[in-house]
């Protein structure tokens, strides 16, 4: 008898430590945010505690959102680099990069007639939508129309 009540014992006191375990969300659906301010810091778990891998310096930077746990998002760049950032850092907003290479046009309409500017790789766009090879982005107060697969981050 005395060693089922050890057993019994152990098996409690493990449910314990394992219910004691910060729990994560599941990872979510596809999410896309952009970082909120003009620095953000990125630490390698949900809490101030944990260090600073890398901050953030631009406004707008896109970051696909990975899950949440608490007040923390997990995130990832578009290099692939993952960390936790505190929610209200993260704006539900999407944006995207411009990808290496040549410039990319925007256009007035979707039939890509009239184009409007060229934008450099590297420029922060913000994404309305996007159709199957179009995305709607606006760029300070002007919108048009880009070629999808010219953009790094932030479509589906």
């Amino acid at each position: 008898m005395p060693a089922m009540k050890k057993l019994l014992y152990i098996a409690i006191s493990l449910a314990f430590v394992v219910a004691a375990q910060p729990s994560f969300t599941d990872e979510m659906d596809v999410m896309y945010g952009s970082i909120r301010q003009n620095e953000a810091n990125v630490r390698s778990g949900p809490g101030t505690q944990y260090p600073i891998l890398w901050i953030y310096k631009k406004f707008g930077y896109p970051v696909e959102i990975l899950r949440k746990y608490q007040s923390w998002y997990q995130i990832r760049d578009i290099e692939g680099e993952t960390g936790w950032v505190y929610k209200s850092l993260i704006s539900k907003r999407r944006t995207t990069l411009v990808s290496e290479g040549k410039p990319i046009v925007m256009y007035r309409e979707p039939d890509a007639t009239e184009p409007l500017v060229k934008f450099a790789p590297g420029v922060i766009l913000a994404i309305d939508h996007c159709t199957q090879y179009l995305c709607k982005v606006v760029y300070g107060n002007s919108s048009g129309w880009v070629i999808k697969k010219r953009l790094e981050m932030g479509v589906y």
